[in-house]
């Protein structure tokens, strides 16, 4: 039986308006770049804060990796901030950086080499996208994008660790991948620290 991510690779997503793919082919990837590098620039002095707390905190393992569903269904291992000792209960510091979404700036270089977007589907574990693909045959569509570091779905406060609102985050993800444009995204942007300050 053909693995479900290489069955993605085949599946095409239902043709979006010429204004939607003409951003998404031509633009999107600069934009992608110029905003990783000012992000890079604005989150220097906090990341080289983290990184110490981490040193002190975790040794030299500061970063944790997992291999995640990336465009066209390539895995690519995604990086954070290690949060977590090693008997998976998080550090008061992890959690505070954790709940701020700062765990997630490692991220920014993903972005800037290509693997992320700044703004797209949040990429899934392996095994998950598997499973989903299964479950869910609308799912593999998500590949068509390359996974962002937020998305429609999160301003939305939706989860996919709740498993009932997974078809929610799934319909959202396509409904950005459908509505693409540099005024979603930038929508999505201003609104993402906001859903971050006031919480879920």
């Amino acid at each position: 039986m053909e693995n479900p991510l290489v069955q993605a690779q085949r599946i095409g997503l239902a043709s979006a308006c010429s204004e939607t793919s003409d951003y998404r082919l031509r633009w999107k990837r600069r934009f992608d770049i110029l905003l990783s590098l000012m992000l890079l620039l604005v989150f220097l002095v906090p990341m080289i804060f983290i990184s110490i707390i981490g040193l002190v905190q975790f040794g030299h393992r500061i970063l944790y990796s997992e291999m995640r569903g990336g465009l066209n269904g390539r895995p690519f291992r995604l990086y954070k901030f290690r949060t977590e000792k090693k008997n998976r209960k998080k550090t008061f510091f992890g959690a505070v950086i954790s709940h701020m979404g700062l765990d997630e700036l490692p991220q920014l270089f993903q972005i800037l080499f290509g693997y992320m977007s700044v703004v797209g589907p949040r990429p899934h574990a392996v095994e998950r996208d598997a499973i989903n693909c299964v479950a869910f045959p609308s799912y593999s569509m998500r590949f068509q994008v390359r996974p962002g570091l937020t998305g429609l779905a999160q301003v939305r406060c939706l989860s996919d660790d709740r498993g009932e609102e997974l078809r929610e985050v799934i319909e959202s993800d396509l409904e950005y991948i459908e509505r693409c444009s540099l005024e979603l995204d930038l929508w999505i942007l201003l609104s993402t620290p906001i859903v971050v300050i006031i919480g879920h």
